[in-house]
């Protein structure tokens, strides 16, 4: 099959009348009838690089001149055309059982031939029912025909019209293509497809303008590419579509840039500019969104837990309130707590956890999280927390302020570094650190002073309801922080609050209360005398398991009292004591506390009272 190549140094308009040789002197002029002019040539020295090389091969019938660089036989170089017709094996078939097949050919990239040539060259299929295209070296389909049969095929046909064979040319300035052929003809059908010498069907004269040219001066004669070889000057041109002086030794030949081109570079940057601010638009509108959005919900939760009656509470207190007081946001508490990131808890209750933070200024922090809350709780949770807002005690945890942005609020106080009595007594107590009888009592008094204040120093009395060694946290001087005072529980004064505090505080519950279901001060006073056991005995108010009769400690301590066999119950810190006057007084007040008929239990004025005086007098006697 016969295919045209277009060379890069193009190409003289020589006759074959002329007298001058067109090969280089001293080396063969033709090969099988075939003129090789120069820069081809057979032998070394005769060509002008690899890419010229000719090899004449000697068959049984005649000579072949082979393109070595192809490994292809030449029919004929025409310098005045610029193209090199070979005999191509870019073929493909298909039969019947054949679906789809795609063969390539040579690429002429990085090579002194420009392309095939679109002028010479087409694409022909052969076959019923046959589709055939070609692609371009970027594997982008490029051109097509189909073939299609009126009946049986039949290969007496002098036209390739589309009955039996369709044609179609290649694209401009090709340096490689693929052919496909696709076979959706009958079960008897075949066919073929291949780009080949447009003289198989057509017998019209080549059209030869769209390839470069270098041609003698006019009056001059003979080969361009040879040195003198015009016995004169010469010239070159580029085709259409190239730019260049079409010299080996000058800029050569390559694509200009039309203004199709140009127009279509605009277009592609005008789009993709487009497409760009199109998206960032996208974008923005989408962030606009998302924090309407945002901005909406914390609106709601803000006015679902009451952010609207905080404030006007708080703006209707004194200016102390208000300083002492803040609403934080939430974007404040997130970066505080670090995401609220697990690392940061610092323990964990049935209604809430607690977060350690760090403010923007250096505060450090807690926050409690609450969990969900019903509505008719709001209005008296934000009661709570403007009671809590104006309690200025040294003994009590300090509320800086809250957030009511998010679905479930949060509160935020301040930091206590020294975790809670109940680490102290039974766990860092356990690990030789002593907690002395002065420590011991320095702590009982301090929380008397606490519950003290709450009853009846503060604006109306505030009954806490859940005083436990785990809510009294101490500092880095170990002084007491009263907390979780009537907020882990929402609406401490509910009935429907007996199961929770069952099953959170057993151990501490006033036995009173949890019958009635009627909490009052007398209730906080029984839980005070449990941790007086603890900080006499050291053990918790559940460890019934290592009492006798497994009896719980309450029950146990109680029956040691009667019985005259305290010693046995107590903590051995404790009972060596030499002050065994100070203990009894303690131990005595204990029991007071625990009275089972809340009537008969001591007002916290008396029970203050008692352990003030016993702490004085043991500071006085620590100075003699």
């Amino acid at each position: 099959m016969k295919i045209f190549f277009l060379i890069l140094f193009l190409i003289a308009r020589v006759s074959a009348s002329w007298a001058v040789s067109l090969s280089k002197a001293g080396c063969p002029n033709s090969c099988g009838g075939v003129v090789i002019p120069y820069p081809f040539g057979i032998g070394p020295n005769c060509y002008m690089n690899k890419w010229f090389s000719i090899k004449c091969n000697k068959t049984a019938k005649h000579r072949e001149p082979i393109l070595t660089a192809f490994n292809v036989e030449v029919f004929n170089i025409s310098l005045e055309q610029g193209t090199v017709h070979i005999n191509s094996s870019t073929a493909i078939r298909v039969r019947s059982e054949d679906k789809n097949a795609t063969i390539s050919s040579r690429n002429l990239g990085n090579t002194p031939y420009l392309s095939y040539s679109s002028t010479n060259n087409i694409l022909v299929a052969v076959g019923c029912g046959i589709v055939a295209t070609i692609s371009d070296e970027n594997d982008q389909l490029a051109a097509g025909c189909v073939s299609v049969c009126d009946g049986e095929f039949s290969k007496n046909f002098d036209v390739c019209s589309g009955i039996g064979c369709c044609q179609t040319v290649i694209p401009l300035r090709t340096k490689k293509y693929t052919v496909g052929i696709n076979n959706s003809g009958a079960s008897s059908s075949f066919g073929f497809a291949l780009v080949v010498d447009k003289y198989w069907f057509e017998q019209d004269p080549l059209n030869g303008d769209d390839f470069a040219q270098c041609a003698c001066a006019q009056g001059f004669q003979g080969n361009p590419y040879l040195p003198q070889g015009c016995e004169g000057s010469y010239y070159c041109s580029c085709p259409p579509g190239y730019h260049g002086d079409a010299r080996i030794n000058g800029t050569g030949c390559f694509i200009i840039k039309t203004e199709s081109h140009v127009k279509a570079i605009l277009l592609g940057i005008g789009t993709g500019i487009g497409l760009f601010f199109s998206l960032m638009v996208t974008w923005w509108l989408y962030q606009q969104i998302k924090i309407r959005k945002k901005l909406k919900m914390k609106e709601f939760f803000f006015k679902r837990n009451g952010g609207l009656l905080l404030q006007q509470q708080l703006y209707t207190k004194s200016t102390i309130c208000l300083e002492k007081s803040k609403l934080f946001t939430l974007e404040e508490l997130d970066i505080a707590s670090d995401h609220f990131n697990e690392n940061r808890i610092l323990g964990r209750g049935g209604q809430s956890t607690v977060y350690k933070g760090m403010l923007s200024d250096g505060t450090v922090i807690a926050i409690k999280r609450f969990t969900l809350a019903s509505e008719g709780q709001v209005k008296q949770f934000i009661n709570e927390i403007v009671i809590l807002s104006q309690i200025n005690h040294r003994n009590v945890t300090k509320l800086l302020g809250c957030c009511l942005e998010t679905e479930v609020p949060l509160l935020v106080y301040e930091f206590i570094p020294n975790g809670t009595l109940s680490d102290l007594i039974h766990i860092r107590n356990d690990q030789d650190f002593s907690v002395s009888w002065l420590m011991r009592l320095q702590i009982a008094t301090e929380i008397a002073r606490a519950i003290l204040y709450l009853h009846s120093a503060a604006s109306f009395p505030i009954y806490h309801g859940d005083i436990k060694s785990n809510n009294i946290l101490l500092d880095d001087k170990y002084r007491v922080k009263v907390s979780d005072f009537g907020i882990s529980r929402l609406n401490p004064f509910e009935k429907t609050h007996v199961t929770t505090q069952v099953k959170g505080t057993f151990g501490y519950l006033d036995p009173e209360y949890f019958r009635s279901g009627r909490f009052t001060e007398k209730s906080d006073i029984y839980s005070f005398g449990v941790i007086l056991v603890e900080l006499l005995t050291g053990k918790k108010p559940t460890s019934a398991i290592e009492l006798e009769e497994r009896k719980s400690l309450v029950e146990y301590y109680l029956s040691s009292m009667e019985e005259n066999r305290l010693v046995h119950v107590l903590d051995p810190q404790v009972a060596k004591e030499e002050n065994k006057e100070e203990i009894m007084v303690m131990a005595n007040l204990a029991r007071r506390c625990l009275n089972m008929i809340g009537k008969n239990r001591p007002s916290i004025q008396e029970v203050s009272m008692e352990l003030e005086g016993i702490y004085l007098l043991k500071q006085a006697l620590r100075k003699y």
